[in-house]
Protein backbone atom coordinates (compact mmCIF):
# COMPACT_ATOMS: atom_id res chain seq x y z
CA UNK A 1 0.00 0.00 0.00
CA UNK A 2 3.01 2.31 0.26
CA UNK A 3 3.13 2.79 -3.50
CA UNK A 4 -0.54 3.83 -3.49
CA UNK A 5 0.02 6.39 -0.74
CA UNK A 6 3.03 7.78 -2.64
CA UNK A 7 1.02 8.04 -5.88
CA UNK A 8 -1.81 9.82 -4.11
CA UNK A 9 0.63 12.21 -2.47
CA UNK A 10 2.09 13.14 -5.88
CA UNK A 11 -1.36 14.06 -7.21
CA UNK A 12 -2.48 15.86 -4.06
CA UNK A 13 -2.78 19.64 -4.19
CA UNK A 14 -0.26 21.68 -2.18
CA UNK A 15 -1.33 22.13 1.46
CA UNK A 16 -3.31 25.24 2.26
CA UNK A 17 -1.64 28.01 4.20
CA UNK A 18 -2.39 27.30 7.88
CA UNK A 19 -4.78 29.68 9.59
CA UNK A 20 -3.28 31.93 12.25
CA UNK A 21 -4.97 32.79 15.56
CA UNK A 22 -6.05 36.45 15.55
CA UNK A 23 -3.61 38.83 17.17
CA UNK A 24 -4.77 39.80 20.60
CA UNK A 25 -2.63 42.84 21.46
CA UNK A 26 -4.39 45.31 23.71
CA UNK A 27 -6.93 47.96 22.86
CA UNK A 28 -5.65 51.47 23.62
CA UNK A 29 -8.48 53.27 25.38
CA UNK A 30 -6.68 56.47 26.35
CA UNK A 31 -8.89 57.21 29.36
CA UNK A 32 -7.28 56.93 32.79
CA UNK A 33 -9.13 55.30 35.67
CA UNK A 34 -7.75 56.99 38.79
CA UNK A 35 -10.10 55.05 41.05
CA UNK A 36 -9.26 51.53 39.92
CA UNK A 37 -6.34 49.29 40.90
CA UNK A 38 -4.98 45.96 39.70
CA UNK A 39 -2.70 43.19 40.90
CA UNK A 40 -1.39 40.89 38.16
CA UNK A 41 0.61 37.80 39.14
CA UNK A 42 2.33 35.35 36.81
CA UNK A 43 4.18 32.33 38.21
CA UNK A 44 6.00 30.37 35.52
CA UNK A 45 9.19 29.17 37.26
CA UNK A 46 8.53 27.14 40.42
CA UNK A 47 11.38 26.31 42.80
CA UNK A 48 10.24 22.76 43.62
CA UNK A 49 7.61 22.02 40.96
CA UNK A 50 7.34 21.77 37.19
CA UNK A 51 7.14 25.11 35.41
CA UNK A 52 3.90 26.51 33.99
CA UNK A 53 4.70 27.46 30.42
CA UNK A 54 3.30 30.77 29.05
CA UNK A 55 2.22 32.04 32.49
CA UNK A 56 4.62 34.98 32.11
CA UNK A 57 3.21 35.95 28.70
CA UNK A 58 -0.32 35.72 30.08
CA UNK A 59 0.48 38.03 32.97
CA UNK A 60 2.08 40.56 30.62
CA UNK A 61 -1.00 40.50 28.38
CA UNK A 62 -3.38 41.03 31.30
CA UNK A 63 -1.20 43.80 32.74
CA UNK A 64 -1.32 45.62 29.38
CA UNK A 65 -5.09 45.05 29.24
CA UNK A 66 -5.55 46.65 32.68
CA UNK A 67 -3.35 49.63 31.80
CA UNK A 68 -4.19 50.25 28.14
CA UNK A 69 -7.82 49.16 27.95
CA UNK A 70 -9.13 49.59 31.49
CA UNK A 71 -7.02 52.67 32.19
CA UNK A 72 -5.46 51.53 35.48
CA UNK A 73 -2.62 53.94 36.28
CA UNK A 74 0.95 52.76 36.89
CA UNK A 75 0.74 53.95 40.50
CA UNK A 76 -2.12 51.52 41.16
CA UNK A 77 -0.77 48.61 39.11
CA UNK A 78 0.96 45.84 41.10
CA UNK A 79 2.61 43.43 38.67
CA UNK A 80 4.57 40.52 40.10
CA UNK A 81 6.47 37.84 38.17
CA UNK A 82 7.42 34.64 40.04
CA UNK A 83 6.69 36.12 43.48
CA UNK A 84 7.19 34.21 46.70
CA UNK A 85 4.34 33.80 49.17
CA UNK A 86 5.13 36.96 51.17
CA UNK A 87 5.52 39.14 48.05
CA UNK A 88 2.32 37.78 46.58
CA UNK A 89 0.29 38.52 49.72
CA UNK A 90 1.84 41.99 49.99
CA UNK A 91 0.88 42.88 46.40
CA UNK A 92 -2.71 41.76 46.99
CA UNK A 93 -2.93 43.79 50.18
CA UNK A 94 -1.50 46.94 48.57
CA UNK A 95 -3.82 46.79 45.57
CA UNK A 96 -6.81 46.29 47.87
CA UNK A 97 -5.74 49.33 49.89
CA UNK A 98 -5.08 51.56 46.87
CA UNK A 99 -8.36 51.10 45.01
CA UNK A 100 -10.65 54.08 45.54
CA UNK A 101 -14.36 54.37 46.17
CA UNK A 102 -16.46 53.44 43.10
CA UNK A 103 -13.36 51.98 41.41
CA UNK A 104 -12.73 48.45 40.11
CA UNK A 105 -10.20 46.09 41.66
CA UNK A 106 -8.74 43.67 39.10
CA UNK A 107 -6.99 40.55 40.41
CA UNK A 108 -5.31 38.20 37.96
CA UNK A 109 -3.30 35.02 38.57
CA UNK A 110 -1.59 32.76 36.05
CA UNK A 111 0.23 29.67 37.30
CA UNK A 112 -0.51 26.51 39.26
CA UNK A 113 -3.19 25.93 41.88
CA UNK A 114 -4.12 23.15 44.24
CA UNK A 115 -7.23 21.92 46.02
CA UNK A 116 -6.23 21.07 49.59
CA UNK A 117 -7.85 18.52 51.88
CA UNK A 118 -10.03 21.21 53.43
CA UNK A 119 -11.59 21.83 50.02
CA UNK A 120 -9.94 25.21 49.53
CA UNK A 121 -8.66 26.36 46.16
CA UNK A 122 -5.18 27.79 46.75
CA UNK A 123 -2.87 29.68 44.38
CA UNK A 124 0.75 28.55 44.56
CA UNK A 125 3.60 31.09 44.68
CA UNK A 126 7.03 30.40 43.20
CA UNK A 127 8.41 29.16 46.53
CA UNK A 128 5.46 26.83 47.23
CA UNK A 129 6.28 23.74 49.28
CA UNK A 130 4.71 20.63 47.69
CA UNK A 131 4.51 18.95 51.10
CA UNK A 132 2.73 21.97 52.63
CA UNK A 133 0.23 23.39 50.09
CA UNK A 134 -2.02 24.65 52.91
CA UNK A 135 0.44 27.48 53.50
CA UNK A 136 -0.40 29.07 50.11
CA UNK A 137 -3.02 31.82 49.98
CA UNK A 138 -6.56 30.58 49.34
CA UNK A 139 -9.10 31.99 46.92
CA UNK A 140 -11.38 32.63 49.90
CA UNK A 141 -8.71 34.79 51.57
CA UNK A 142 -8.27 36.80 48.38
CA UNK A 143 -12.01 37.36 48.09
CA UNK A 144 -12.34 38.44 51.70
CA UNK A 145 -9.38 40.81 51.38
CA UNK A 146 -10.82 42.35 48.20
CA UNK A 147 -14.34 42.61 49.67
CA UNK A 148 -12.98 44.76 52.52
CA UNK A 149 -11.62 47.29 50.01
CA UNK A 150 -13.46 50.41 48.86
CA UNK A 151 -13.94 48.98 45.36
CA UNK A 152 -17.42 49.11 43.85
CA UNK A 153 -16.67 45.80 42.16
CA UNK A 154 -13.94 43.17 42.22
CA UNK A 155 -13.09 41.01 39.19
CA UNK A 156 -10.87 38.00 39.97
CA UNK A 157 -9.55 36.14 36.91
CA UNK A 158 -7.71 32.85 37.49
CA UNK A 159 -5.90 30.98 34.68
CA UNK A 160 -4.45 28.13 36.72
CA UNK A 161 -4.65 24.36 36.57
CA UNK A 162 -5.62 22.52 39.74
CA UNK A 163 -4.94 19.02 38.38
CA UNK A 164 -1.10 18.81 38.40
CA UNK A 165 -0.94 19.34 34.64
CA UNK A 166 0.85 22.73 34.65
CA UNK A 167 -1.64 23.67 31.88
CA UNK A 168 0.03 21.24 29.46
CA UNK A 169 -1.90 20.53 26.26
CA UNK A 170 -0.67 16.92 26.08
CA UNK A 171 -1.67 15.84 29.59
CA UNK A 172 -5.08 14.27 30.22
CA UNK A 173 -5.06 14.64 33.99
CA UNK A 174 -8.17 13.89 35.97
CA UNK A 175 -10.10 16.47 38.01
CA UNK A 176 -8.70 17.59 41.36
CA UNK A 177 -9.67 15.43 44.35
CA UNK A 178 -12.01 18.04 45.85
CA UNK A 179 -13.68 20.38 43.40
CA UNK A 180 -13.95 23.95 44.59
CA UNK A 181 -17.34 25.64 44.40
CA UNK A 182 -16.14 28.50 42.24
CA UNK A 183 -19.47 30.28 41.97
CA UNK A 184 -20.76 29.95 45.55
CA UNK A 185 -20.26 33.66 46.23
CA UNK A 186 -22.48 35.67 48.57
CA UNK A 187 -21.16 39.11 47.57
CA UNK A 188 -22.50 40.22 44.15
CA UNK A 189 -19.76 42.87 43.94
CA UNK A 190 -17.09 40.15 43.78
CA UNK A 191 -16.85 38.00 40.64
CA UNK A 192 -14.51 35.02 40.30
CA UNK A 193 -13.86 33.90 36.71
CA UNK A 194 -12.04 30.56 36.48
CA UNK A 195 -10.37 29.00 33.45
CA UNK A 196 -12.25 25.73 33.91
CA UNK A 197 -15.07 24.65 36.17
CA UNK A 198 -13.15 21.45 37.00
CA UNK A 199 -9.82 23.23 37.41
CA UNK A 200 -8.32 21.78 34.21
CA UNK A 201 -6.82 24.87 32.53
CA UNK A 202 -4.75 24.39 29.38
CA UNK A 203 -2.48 26.43 27.12
CA UNK A 204 -3.26 27.28 23.51
CA UNK A 205 0.26 27.32 22.06
CA UNK A 206 -0.56 28.87 18.64
CA UNK A 207 -1.77 32.02 20.42
CA UNK A 208 1.27 32.19 22.70
CA UNK A 209 -1.03 32.22 25.75
CA UNK A 210 -3.21 30.14 27.98
CA UNK A 211 -6.46 29.34 26.20
CA UNK A 212 -8.57 31.08 28.84
CA UNK A 213 -6.49 34.27 29.13
CA UNK A 214 -6.34 34.68 25.35
CA UNK A 215 -10.10 34.29 24.95
CA UNK A 216 -11.01 36.33 28.05
CA UNK A 217 -8.93 39.38 27.10
CA UNK A 218 -10.23 39.19 23.52
CA UNK A 219 -13.80 38.96 24.81
CA UNK A 220 -13.46 42.02 27.05
CA UNK A 221 -11.88 44.02 24.21
CA UNK A 222 -14.85 43.45 21.92
CA UNK A 223 -14.82 39.90 20.57
CA UNK A 224 -17.84 39.10 22.75
CA UNK A 225 -19.86 42.15 21.62
CA UNK A 226 -21.95 40.07 19.23
CA UNK A 227 -24.88 42.51 19.27
CA UNK A 228 -22.47 45.37 18.43
CA UNK A 229 -23.93 47.79 20.96
CA UNK A 230 -20.49 48.99 22.07
CA UNK A 231 -20.67 47.25 25.47
CA UNK A 232 -19.39 43.91 26.78
CA UNK A 233 -21.10 42.70 29.94
CA UNK A 234 -19.94 39.92 32.25
CA UNK A 235 -22.51 37.43 30.97
CA UNK A 236 -21.65 38.24 27.35
CA UNK A 237 -17.92 37.76 27.96
CA UNK A 238 -18.27 34.58 30.01
CA UNK A 239 -20.77 32.97 27.63
CA UNK A 240 -18.67 33.84 24.58
CA UNK A 241 -15.43 32.49 26.10
CA UNK A 242 -17.12 29.23 27.08
CA UNK A 243 -18.59 28.83 23.59
CA UNK A 244 -15.35 29.64 21.78
CA UNK A 245 -13.31 27.21 23.87
CA UNK A 246 -15.58 24.50 22.47
CA UNK A 247 -15.37 26.01 18.98
CA UNK A 248 -11.62 25.42 19.14
CA UNK A 249 -12.25 21.75 19.89
CA UNK A 250 -11.24 21.97 23.56
CA UNK A 251 -13.10 20.32 26.42
CA UNK A 252 -12.15 23.15 28.78
CA UNK A 253 -15.24 24.81 30.29
CA UNK A 254 -14.57 28.31 31.67
CA UNK A 255 -16.97 29.27 34.43
CA UNK A 256 -20.12 31.35 34.01
CA UNK A 257 -21.44 33.23 37.06
CA UNK A 258 -25.03 32.02 37.62
CA UNK A 259 -26.07 35.08 39.64
CA UNK A 260 -28.29 37.28 37.50
CA UNK A 261 -27.39 40.37 39.53
CA UNK A 262 -23.82 40.19 38.19
CA UNK A 263 -24.68 39.64 34.53
CA UNK A 264 -24.89 43.32 33.64
CA UNK A 265 -21.45 44.16 35.06
CA UNK A 266 -19.66 46.16 32.35
CA UNK A 267 -16.23 44.80 31.37
CA UNK A 268 -15.68 46.59 28.05
CA UNK A 269 -17.14 49.59 26.27
CA UNK A 270 -16.48 52.20 23.60
CA UNK A 271 -14.51 51.62 20.42
CA UNK A 272 -14.17 47.83 20.67
CA UNK A 273 -12.37 45.26 18.54
CA UNK A 274 -14.29 43.27 15.94
CA UNK A 275 -14.65 39.55 16.58
CA UNK A 276 -12.73 37.14 14.32
CA UNK A 277 -14.89 35.55 11.56
CA UNK A 278 -16.77 32.40 12.52
CA UNK A 279 -15.18 30.20 9.86
CA UNK A 280 -11.71 30.88 11.31
CA UNK A 281 -12.52 28.97 14.49
CA UNK A 282 -13.25 25.76 12.57
CA UNK A 283 -9.92 25.98 10.75
CA UNK A 284 -8.06 26.65 14.00
CA UNK A 285 -9.87 23.76 15.69
CA UNK A 286 -8.81 21.24 13.03
CA UNK A 287 -5.22 22.50 13.08
CA UNK A 288 -5.12 22.38 16.87
CA UNK A 289 -6.45 18.83 16.85
CA UNK A 290 -3.78 17.68 14.41
CA UNK A 291 -1.03 19.46 16.35
CA UNK A 292 -2.07 17.94 19.66
CA UNK A 293 -2.48 14.52 18.03
CA UNK A 294 1.09 14.62 16.76
CA UNK A 295 2.31 15.62 20.21
CA UNK A 296 0.36 12.77 21.78
CA UNK A 297 1.82 10.25 19.34
CA UNK A 298 5.37 11.49 19.94
CA UNK A 299 4.91 11.31 23.68
CA UNK A 300 3.35 7.84 23.32
CA UNK A 301 6.42 6.62 21.40
CA UNK A 302 8.87 8.23 23.83
CA UNK A 303 7.16 6.69 26.84
CA UNK A 304 7.10 3.24 25.20
CA UNK A 305 10.81 3.49 24.35
CA UNK A 306 11.67 4.45 27.94
CA UNK A 307 9.73 1.52 29.36
CA UNK A 308 11.27 -0.91 26.85
CA UNK A 309 14.76 0.20 27.86
CA UNK A 310 13.83 -0.34 31.48
CA UNK A 311 12.37 -3.78 30.71
CA UNK A 312 15.53 -4.87 28.85
CA UNK A 313 17.51 -4.29 32.03
CA UNK A 314 15.16 -6.57 33.97
CA UNK A 315 15.10 -9.61 31.69
CA UNK A 316 12.79 -11.57 29.35
CA UNK A 317 9.78 -11.63 31.69
CA UNK A 318 9.76 -7.85 31.87
CA UNK A 319 9.94 -7.63 28.06
CA UNK A 320 6.96 -10.00 27.76
CA UNK A 321 5.02 -7.81 30.22
CA UNK A 322 5.99 -4.74 28.19
CA UNK A 323 4.60 -6.30 24.99
CA UNK A 324 1.35 -7.28 26.72
CA UNK A 325 0.86 -3.75 28.05
CA UNK A 326 1.86 -1.73 24.98
CA UNK A 327 0.81 -3.83 22.00
CA UNK A 328 -2.81 -2.68 22.17
CA UNK A 329 -2.46 0.45 24.27
CA UNK A 330 -4.54 3.25 22.68
CA UNK A 331 -3.65 6.88 22.28
CA UNK A 332 -6.33 9.21 23.62
CA UNK A 333 -7.15 12.68 22.39
CA UNK A 334 -10.03 14.82 23.58
CA UNK A 335 -11.42 16.95 20.77
CA UNK A 336 -14.83 18.60 20.39
CA UNK A 337 -15.65 18.51 16.65
CA UNK A 338 -17.79 21.20 15.00
CA UNK A 339 -21.40 19.99 15.01
CA UNK A 340 -23.68 21.68 12.43
CA UNK A 341 -26.72 20.42 14.36
CA UNK A 342 -25.68 22.57 17.34
CA UNK A 343 -25.44 25.64 15.09
CA UNK A 344 -28.89 24.81 13.76
CA UNK A 345 -30.26 24.43 17.29
CA UNK A 346 -28.91 27.85 18.29
CA UNK A 347 -30.55 29.43 15.27
CA UNK A 348 -33.85 27.77 16.19
CA UNK A 349 -33.61 29.07 19.74
CA UNK A 350 -33.07 32.60 18.40
CA UNK A 351 -36.09 32.25 16.12
CA UNK A 352 -38.56 30.12 18.13
CA UNK A 353 -41.27 30.41 15.51
CA UNK A 354 -39.26 28.05 13.29
CA UNK A 355 -39.69 25.30 15.86
CA UNK A 356 -43.35 24.85 14.87
CA UNK A 357 -42.38 23.59 11.41
CA UNK A 358 -43.03 19.96 10.62
CA UNK A 359 -40.13 17.65 11.13
CA UNK A 360 -38.05 17.30 7.94
CA UNK A 361 -37.95 13.91 6.25
CA UNK A 362 -34.88 11.96 7.19
CA UNK A 363 -32.56 10.46 4.62
CA UNK A 364 -31.94 6.75 4.54
CA UNK A 365 -29.88 5.67 7.56
CA UNK A 366 -26.19 5.37 6.84
CA UNK A 367 -24.64 2.03 7.63
CA UNK A 368 -21.73 2.24 10.00
CA UNK A 369 -18.95 -0.25 10.34
CA UNK A 370 -18.46 -1.99 13.66
CA UNK A 371 -14.77 -1.26 13.22
CA UNK A 372 -15.28 2.49 13.64
CA UNK A 373 -13.26 3.87 16.56
CA UNK A 374 -15.22 4.41 19.75
CA UNK A 375 -14.76 6.89 22.54
CA UNK A 376 -13.49 4.09 24.80
CA UNK A 377 -10.91 2.81 22.32
CA UNK A 378 -9.44 5.64 20.22
CA UNK A 379 -7.04 4.53 17.53
CA UNK A 380 -3.76 6.12 16.50
CA UNK A 381 -4.94 7.06 13.00
CA UNK A 382 -5.92 10.50 11.74
CA UNK A 383 -7.57 10.84 8.36
CA UNK A 384 -6.05 13.48 6.05
CA UNK A 385 -7.72 16.85 6.62
CA UNK A 386 -9.11 18.58 3.55
CA UNK A 387 -8.61 22.27 3.03
CA UNK A 388 -11.31 23.85 5.24
CA UNK A 389 -11.58 26.89 2.99
CA UNK A 390 -15.03 28.28 2.20
CA UNK A 391 -17.21 26.15 -0.06
CA UNK A 392 -20.47 27.53 -1.42
CA UNK A 393 -23.75 25.76 -0.85
CA UNK A 394 -25.83 24.04 -3.50
CA UNK A 395 -28.43 26.07 -5.43
CA UNK A 396 -31.52 24.38 -3.97
CA UNK A 397 -33.67 26.17 -1.39
CA UNK A 398 -36.33 23.63 -0.42
CA UNK A 399 -35.13 22.75 3.11
CA UNK A 400 -35.82 25.83 5.22
CA UNK A 401 -34.22 24.53 8.40
CA UNK A 402 -31.37 22.77 6.64
CA UNK A 403 -30.25 26.05 5.04
CA UNK A 404 -29.73 27.82 8.38
CA UNK A 405 -26.19 26.52 9.15
CA UNK A 406 -25.08 27.61 5.66
CA UNK A 407 -26.59 31.04 6.28
CA UNK A 408 -24.70 31.38 9.56
CA UNK A 409 -21.47 30.58 7.72
CA UNK A 410 -22.28 32.97 4.86
CA UNK A 411 -21.82 30.39 2.11
CA UNK A 412 -25.04 30.71 0.08
CA UNK A 413 -24.35 30.30 -3.63
CA UNK A 414 -25.76 32.90 -6.06
CA UNK A 415 -28.15 30.23 -7.28
CA UNK A 416 -29.53 29.63 -3.78
CA UNK A 417 -29.91 33.37 -3.18
CA UNK A 418 -31.91 33.68 -6.42
CA UNK A 419 -33.99 30.64 -5.47
CA UNK A 420 -34.86 32.14 -2.06
CA UNK A 421 -35.70 35.51 -3.63
CA UNK A 422 -38.16 33.75 -5.93
CA UNK A 423 -39.68 31.88 -2.99
CA UNK A 424 -40.21 35.20 -1.20
CA UNK A 425 -42.05 36.56 -4.24
CA UNK A 426 -44.20 33.42 -4.50
CA UNK A 427 -44.88 32.98 -0.76
CA UNK A 428 -48.46 33.60 0.28
CA UNK A 429 -47.93 33.88 4.06
CA UNK A 430 -45.97 36.58 5.84
CA UNK A 431 -44.52 33.91 8.14
CA UNK A 432 -42.83 32.14 5.26
CA UNK A 433 -41.58 35.45 3.83
CA UNK A 434 -40.18 36.34 7.26
CA UNK A 435 -38.21 33.10 7.60
CA UNK A 436 -36.81 33.24 4.08
CA UNK A 437 -35.83 36.90 4.47
CA UNK A 438 -33.99 36.15 7.72
CA UNK A 439 -31.92 33.49 5.96
CA UNK A 440 -30.74 36.03 3.38
CA UNK A 441 -29.95 38.60 6.07
CA UNK A 442 -27.96 36.07 8.11
CA UNK A 443 -25.99 34.99 5.03
CA UNK A 444 -25.11 38.57 4.08
CA UNK A 445 -24.04 39.45 7.61
CA UNK A 446 -21.92 36.32 7.98
CA UNK A 447 -20.01 36.87 4.74
CA UNK A 448 -19.37 40.51 5.65
CA UNK A 449 -21.48 42.14 2.91
CA UNK A 450 -22.92 44.98 5.01
CA UNK A 451 -24.26 46.84 1.97
CA UNK A 452 -26.39 43.86 1.01
CA UNK A 453 -27.29 43.23 4.65
CA UNK A 454 -28.59 46.79 5.02
CA UNK A 455 -30.63 46.48 1.83
CA UNK A 456 -32.16 43.20 3.01
CA UNK A 457 -32.94 44.54 6.50
CA UNK A 458 -34.61 47.63 5.05
CA UNK A 459 -36.72 45.48 2.75
CA UNK A 460 -37.66 43.17 5.61
CA UNK A 461 -38.74 46.04 7.86
CA UNK A 462 -40.53 47.95 5.08
CA UNK A 463 -42.23 45.10 3.24
CA UNK A 464 -42.48 42.12 5.60
CA UNK A 465 -42.56 43.00 9.31
CA UNK A 466 -41.40 45.62 11.85
CA UNK A 467 -42.36 43.51 14.85
CA UNK A 468 -38.79 42.45 15.68
CA UNK A 469 -37.24 45.14 17.94
CA UNK A 470 -33.79 43.52 17.73
CA UNK A 471 -33.74 43.97 13.97
CA UNK A 472 -34.76 47.63 14.30
CA UNK A 473 -32.05 48.09 16.93
CA UNK A 474 -29.37 46.50 14.74
CA UNK A 475 -30.30 48.74 11.80
CA UNK A 476 -30.21 51.82 14.05
CA UNK A 477 -26.75 50.88 15.34
CA UNK A 478 -25.53 50.25 11.80
CA UNK A 479 -26.83 53.58 10.54
CA UNK A 480 -25.40 55.47 13.54
CA UNK A 481 -21.91 54.59 12.29
CA UNK A 482 -22.53 56.03 8.81
CA UNK A 483 -22.63 59.72 9.63
CA UNK A 484 -24.97 62.58 10.51
CA UNK A 485 -26.92 62.28 7.26
CA UNK A 486 -28.48 59.09 8.65
CA UNK A 487 -29.31 60.61 12.04
CA UNK A 488 -33.06 60.95 11.48
CA UNK A 489 -33.23 57.33 10.38
CA UNK A 490 -31.39 56.28 13.54
CA UNK A 491 -34.08 58.03 15.59
CA UNK A 492 -36.87 56.55 13.46
CA UNK A 493 -35.71 52.95 13.83
CA UNK A 494 -34.91 53.42 17.52
CA UNK A 495 -38.52 54.55 18.03
CA UNK A 496 -39.79 51.52 16.12
CA UNK A 497 -37.75 49.24 18.39
CA UNK A 498 -39.12 50.99 21.48
CA UNK A 499 -42.66 50.37 20.25
CA UNK A 500 -42.01 46.62 20.63
CA UNK A 501 -39.87 46.74 23.77
CA UNK A 502 -42.26 44.34 25.53
CA UNK A 503 -40.55 41.53 23.59
CA UNK A 504 -37.58 41.87 25.95
CA UNK A 505 -37.31 41.09 29.65
CA UNK A 506 -34.82 41.08 32.50
CA UNK A 507 -31.25 42.36 31.94
CA UNK A 508 -31.80 42.28 28.17
CA UNK A 509 -34.68 44.73 28.50
CA UNK A 510 -32.59 47.12 30.59
CA UNK A 511 -29.59 47.00 28.29
CA UNK A 512 -31.55 47.31 25.04
CA UNK A 513 -33.58 50.30 26.25
CA UNK A 514 -30.49 52.09 27.51
CA UNK A 515 -28.87 51.59 24.10
CA UNK A 516 -31.94 52.86 22.22
CA UNK A 517 -32.26 55.99 24.36
CA UNK A 518 -28.53 56.62 23.83
CA UNK A 519 -28.80 56.19 20.05
CA UNK A 520 -31.65 58.70 19.82
CA UNK A 521 -29.95 61.31 22.00
CA UNK A 522 -26.59 61.04 20.26
CA UNK A 523 -28.16 61.12 16.79
CA UNK A 524 -30.13 64.26 17.70
CA UNK A 525 -26.98 65.88 19.09
CA UNK A 526 -25.09 65.17 15.86
CA UNK A 527 -27.87 66.71 13.78
CA UNK A 528 -28.00 69.75 16.11
CA UNK A 529 -24.24 70.32 15.79
CA UNK A 530 -24.47 69.96 12.02
CA UNK A 531 -27.35 72.45 11.91
CA UNK A 532 -25.31 74.94 13.94
CA UNK A 533 -22.50 74.73 11.41
CA UNK A 534 -24.97 75.37 8.60
CA UNK A 535 -26.38 78.34 10.52
CA UNK A 536 -22.90 79.85 10.86
CA UNK A 537 -22.30 79.40 7.13
CA UNK A 538 -25.80 80.57 6.15
CA UNK A 539 -27.49 82.63 8.92
CA UNK A 540 -31.04 82.36 7.61
CA UNK A 541 -34.27 82.25 9.59
CA UNK A 542 -34.93 78.73 8.34
CA UNK A 543 -31.52 77.45 9.54
CA UNK A 544 -32.00 79.24 12.88
CA UNK A 545 -35.37 77.55 13.35
CA UNK A 546 -33.92 74.16 12.39
CA UNK A 547 -31.04 74.55 14.85
CA UNK A 548 -33.38 75.48 17.69
CA UNK A 549 -35.62 72.53 16.87
CA UNK A 550 -32.82 69.97 17.01
CA UNK A 551 -31.37 71.51 20.14
CA UNK A 552 -34.73 71.04 21.80
CA UNK A 553 -34.95 67.43 20.60
CA UNK A 554 -31.45 66.78 21.89
CA UNK A 555 -32.47 68.07 25.31
CA UNK A 556 -35.66 65.99 25.35
CA UNK A 557 -34.01 62.77 24.14
CA UNK A 558 -30.99 63.10 26.45
CA UNK A 559 -33.21 63.90 29.44
CA UNK A 560 -35.31 60.83 28.68
CA UNK A 561 -32.10 58.77 28.44
CA UNK A 562 -30.79 60.28 31.69
CA UNK A 563 -34.02 59.51 33.58
CA UNK A 564 -34.05 55.93 32.37
CA UNK A 565 -30.34 55.37 33.06
CA UNK A 566 -30.77 56.73 36.57
CA UNK A 567 -33.82 54.56 37.28
CA UNK A 568 -32.19 51.41 35.87
CA UNK A 569 -28.79 52.08 37.50
CA UNK A 570 -26.94 52.44 34.20
CA UNK A 571 -24.04 54.90 33.64
CA UNK A 572 -25.39 58.48 33.47
CA UNK A 573 -22.34 60.65 32.70
CA UNK A 574 -22.79 60.82 28.92
CA UNK A 575 -26.55 61.40 29.12
CA UNK A 576 -26.11 64.20 31.67
CA UNK A 577 -23.39 65.86 29.59
CA UNK A 578 -25.57 65.88 26.46
CA UNK A 579 -28.57 67.18 28.38
CA UNK A 580 -26.65 70.03 30.01
CA UNK A 581 -25.05 71.07 26.72
CA UNK A 582 -28.46 71.28 25.06
CA UNK A 583 -30.44 72.73 27.98
CA UNK A 584 -27.76 75.17 29.04
CA UNK A 585 -28.20 74.53 32.78
CA UNK A 586 -27.60 71.65 35.14
CA UNK A 587 -30.91 72.16 36.94
CA UNK A 588 -32.92 71.72 33.75
CA UNK A 589 -31.61 68.16 33.53
CA UNK A 590 -31.88 67.14 37.19
CA UNK A 591 -35.06 68.74 38.53
CA UNK A 592 -37.97 66.43 38.97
Amino acid sequence: MLWLAAALAQDAPPPAEPAQPPEIGTLINGDRSWRSAAVVIGVEDYDQMDDVRLAFDDALLFRDFCEDTQGVTRGRMYYRYNPGDAEMRQALARASARVRKNGTLWIYFSGQGVITEDGEARLLPADAQPEDPESAISLTEIEEMAARSRAARVVIVIDASFDDSQRSESVNAGPPPELARWTDRANPEVVVWMADEDGAARNYTPSGHGLFTWLAVGAMQGWADENQDGNVTLIEAQSWVRTQAGALGRTQLPTVDPRTETHGMLLGFGDLKDAPPRELWTQLSVQDRDHRWEDQLEEHQRQAQRELESALLSGPDAVVAFVEEWEHRPVELQWVPPVPAVVQAKVLLQTPEVLILAEPELDEPVETSSEQPTEETPVAVVEPVEDPGPMLSSDDCDDLIGMEPDALMGIFSPGRVACIEQRILDARSQTEKDKLSRLLMANAQSNGDLVEWERLVRRHLDDISRADPDLCLLLAIHLSKKGVEHGEEVIFWSDRALENKSSWSGPTYVKRLDTLYRLRAEAAAEIWRDAEQNLIAEPTRENDKLTASWRGKTKDYSREWLDYATASEQPTERALSLCVSAAGTYDACTER
